[in-house]
């Protein structure tokens, strides 16, 4: 008999409704000694992590391999595993987890017997799941004929077609060029989409309004699916607008039994990329997550899959097509995790040793909401801003999880996916889990040296009246954007220009101490600036502020500015750590401070300052130069667009500040800049018409300030004699 991998059927006391543990050890058909795994960052620590809780359960002496390219050599990945494979990258960093001739030798080297790949790099790789096998190692995932059939999109769909699996309406084959796609278009009608058979990232999809649209949008798609996967191939289908994205997690033996696992929505996208994930789906009819189960199950029987892999669906409204299937783990299986008790990766192990899901059933027990912390700047289009961690020390307690790769010190590589950190709630309700996430982002102390993060997106997200609402479709955010996230509408951004003001002039006083002690030779050093007062120069939003600030004694200050002046307390703590106090309020802060600004997070939300006050038109992320539209002489109005960027063939569009006259072009068409390299400098006629002319609205010091009755600098003095 084969056998069989039994889990815990009654309901524990502690969790009801959840799977824990195995009540029997079975016997295994196919023990794995030595676990190679061939992924980095926080894919790499969640193999690692669950094997060591399977080694500690079984009392098994399995151990987890780890093979690293230069750039990860001081990744926690590295420093966990059991031992460490370094792989050689003669051409880039990136290559160095895909060259299957170097990863099969540090395979062997490492001594390993099974293979797991995890998500991206060689997870998909039909060519790489063949070559393990052939070294007579296991790939813990399906065959590279499943692999096959399911990468390809329009041989999924005909698949799937076979299966019983509900499609949406499409060309049923390959378009050759853009004339035959006319008729398929006339017969689909608009709005279609036009899409590559080949890989994915919602890279060679393009959604097509009317006929005139078409050819263009065909020629376009067809070029970028060249370019990114080697295959131009293109199909059309029928747009499904106002759909929701919803997914089956199936899981497979090798005695052919398919189980479905539970479904999660992740319908929160941007540009088809995944920023939040739920699990269970809310609002949907059980009847109808009871049809997607089937048809997932159905699907996996019919490729004949082994492994863990997920079947994706496009919902609107009762009805539902299928999307694709991804035959691999996927980035948000934590979600799945949090609400059955089970661990997938070891999940994935135990079937690769031969055990049995016959008797595996698997119950859910409340809500999991899962948001991806990437590096990655929401204000400059989401363009990668990756950079080495100065701090990172996740919120933790009950019913929150946080699975990352990286720890202070770690540096986030330019060249890699830019995922710092998935942050997951559990709670008995949505709305617990909800909360929770959001205090979970909010509480992250997160700072990436001259980079960003997107956490002050996602608790915007979590804390709209769509998200809370439910139900939200994949369309969204891209309809969206940052309309209602922008930085000078957030009502927190006075007190954020009031704790910049404090930090800029904290930073000026130590950078004076410093300059005197070091110029020991001068007979008479650089003088320090007085302790009581001084001016602080700032923008913000393409607005500039002179601010006086004033010590009044231990943390205690007084800001002004335009007549009204606010006294409030600022505690530093550890390193990029501080707290504002306010007479009825305490705003929690995050701040890096680099050579052109400020980066200021209040209770999670970001406020990018910069120092000088207005003018200067910096790139805000490495990119390259496009072209600039602007010459010196030329006046230009606030908000004008001067030039294009381009950063990870994302165009983005740099504008003027203030009003004013272009004094000087410092960037050039093909030239590659830096965060922060200024690109064109623009002279107000005067510091009001700057202020005046701004592109963002002017901001007060809120309603704790007062009117400057009493000379702030006569209250300074008045302090130092006391």
């Amino acid at each position: 008999m084969a056998p069989r991998l039994c889990e815990l059927r009654r309901p524990l006391p502690v969790a009801p409704r959840a799977v824990r543990g195995l009540r029997v050890h079975t016997p295994m058909t196919h023990p794995i000694c030595c676990l190679g795994i061939v992924n980095r960052g926080e894919a790499a620590m969640r193999c690692v992590r669950a094997v060591r809780a399977l080694r500690a359960r079984e009392g098994s002496g399995l151990r987890a391999i780890v093979l690293y390219a230069d750039v990860d050599r001081d990744a926690p990945f590295v420093r966990h595993a059991d031992g460490a494979v370094r792989l050689p990258a003669p051409a880039g960093e990136v290559r160095a987890y895909l060259d299957h001739d170097q990863v099969i030798a540090a395979l062997r080297r490492a001594g390993a017997d099974a293979v797991w790949p995890g998500w991206g790099f060689v997870a998909e790789d039909p060519v790489f799941a063949d070559r393990v096998a052939a070294e007579g190692m296991r790939f813990l995932g399906p065959s590279g004929d499943a692999m096959r059939a399911l990468g390809d999109k329009i041989a999924a769909k005909q698949l799937a077609e076979r299966a019983g699996v509900p499609v949406t309406p499409w060309s049923g084959g390959v378009v050759d060029d853009e004339t035959a796609a006319l008729p398929f278009a006339e017969r689909l009608g608009y709005p279609l989409v036009v899409k590559a058979a080949a890989g994915g990232g919602g890279r060679g999809i393009r959604v097509v309004e009317n006929a005139a649209a078409l050819p263009a949008a065909f020629r376009s798609a067809a070029t970028e699916a060249r370019a990114a996967f080697g295959d131009g191939r293109l199909f059309l289908e029928r747009n499904v607008s106002g759909a929701r994205h919803i997914e089956v997690q199936i899981a497979a033996d090798v005695y052919g039994h398919v189980l479905a696992l539970g479904a999660r929505d992740c319908s929160v996208q941007r540009r088809h990329q995944k920023l939040i994930e739920e699990a269970p789906p809310q609002g949907l009819e059980p009847a109808l997550l009871a049809r997607l189960a089937a048809a997932a199950v159905r699907l996996g029987r019919e490729v004949g899959y082994v492994g863990l892999g997920t079947v994706e669906f496009l919902v609107a409204g009762t009805d539902a097509h299928f999307l694709e299937m991804n035959p691999r783990l996927q980035v948000e299986h934590g979600i799945t995790e949090a609400i059955t008790g089970l661990d997938l990766v070891q999940l994935q192990i135990r079937i690769s040793r031969g055990e049995n899901l016959a008797d595996l059933e698997v119950c859910e027990r409340g809500v999991a909401i899962e948001a991806r912390v990437c590096a990655e700047d929401p204000d400059a289009a989401f363009v990668p801003a990756p950079g080495r961690i100065a701090r990172f020390d996740p919120a933790l307690g009950p019913g929150i999880r946080v699975d990352t790769g990286i720890a202070a010190g770690s540096v986030v590589p330019a060249a890699f996916d830019s995922l710092v950190a998935k942050v997951i709630a559990t709670g008995a309700t949505r709305e617990e889990a909800r909360s929770r996430l959001v205090y979970a982002l909010r509480d992250l102390d997160l700072v990436i040296e001259g980079g960003a993060s997107n956490t002050g997106f996602l608790i915007d997200v979590l804390g709209s009246a769509e998200f809370r609402r439910g139900g939200i479709d994949t369309g969204w955010v891209d309809r969206h954007g940052r309309d209602a996230t922008a930085e000078a509408d957030h009502p927190n951004a006075s007190d954020a220009l009031v704790g910049a003001a404090i930090l800029a002039y904290q930073r000026r006083r130590r950078d004076a101490r410093l300059n005197f002690f070091a110029d020991t030779t001068n007979v008479s050093p650089v003088r320090v600036p007085p302790s009581v007062g001084q001016e602080v120069d700032l923008s913000f939003g393409g607005v500039g502020y002179r601010l006086q600030v004033f010590a009044l004694g231990s943390w205690r200050y007084r800001v002004c500015l335009d007549g009204r002046a606010v006294t409030v307390t600022l505690r530093e703590g550890d390193r990029h750590l501080a707290r504002l106090e306010f007479a009825d309020r305490t705003r929690r802060v995050v701040y890096d401070a680099t050579e052109v600004g400020l980066r200021l997070e209040l209770d999670g939300h970001p406020y990018r300052f910069g120092w000088e006050t207005t003018g200067h038109v910096r790139a805000a992320t490495p990119a390259m130069v496009i072209g600039v539209q602007v010459a010196p002489g030329e006046r230009v109005t606030a908000g004008q667009v001067l030039g294009f960027l381009e950063a990870m063939k994302v165009e983005i569009a740099f504008s003027a500040p203030i009003a004013g006259v272009v004094t000087e072009i410092r960037a050039t068409k093909g030239q590659l800049v830096a965060a922060g390299d200024v690109l064109v400098v623009i002279e107000p006629e005067t510091e009001r018409a700057a202020n005046e002319g701004a592109a963002g609205s002017r901001l007060t010091l809120g309603p704790d300030a007062d009117p400057l009755g009493v000379d702030a600098a006569a209250a300074g003095r008045d302090h130092r004699a006391a």
